[in-house]
């Protein structure tokens, strides 16, 4: 009877957290469903940071223009190496882009994790802001 009780928990708990993951698999984040807070600080921040230094040219390594504009947020230029940006910023959370995938990601545009400067804007949100020039 135990067993079958733990077994029955065991299933709800897998079918709970596999309801949690909130990503399409098709290259872009969905609309994130918890956490709306943190990412309206964290895009706020991006914001009013690019806004305050108009003489550097911002991008983002992943805008997530349909959550952007879903809450409002200016529509941020993706980074490319033609681009000739001076800061990069990277949203880093579970709805856009982990930490070791900014990695994987500056790697593949041969850019080096120098000079990033890690924005802890509240408790669920880090923003890295690096600087190019």
């Amino acid at each position: 009877m135990m067993l079958r009780l733990l077994s029955v928990f065991l299933v709800w708990a897998f079918s709970s957290a596999l309801s949690e993951t909130r990503y399409d698999g098709g290259g872009s984040a969905s609309i994130p469903g918890g956490g709306t807070e943190a990412y309206k600080e964290a895009r706020e921040y991006i914001a009013k940071d690019a806004a305050s230094h108009p003489e550097y040219k911002s991008a983002m390594l992943d805008n997530a223009p349909d959550i952007a504009a879903y809450y409002g947020y200016p529509d941020m230029p993706l980074y490319s190496p033609q681009g000739g940006f001076d800061i990069l910023y990277v949203f880093n959370s579970i709805f856009i882009m982990h930490e070791p995938d900014m990695y994987e990601e500056l790697l593949r545009h041969k850019l080096d994790d120098a000079n990033i400067l890690k924005v802890r804007v509240n408790d669920e949100t880090v923003v890295y802001k690096k600087y190019l020039k």
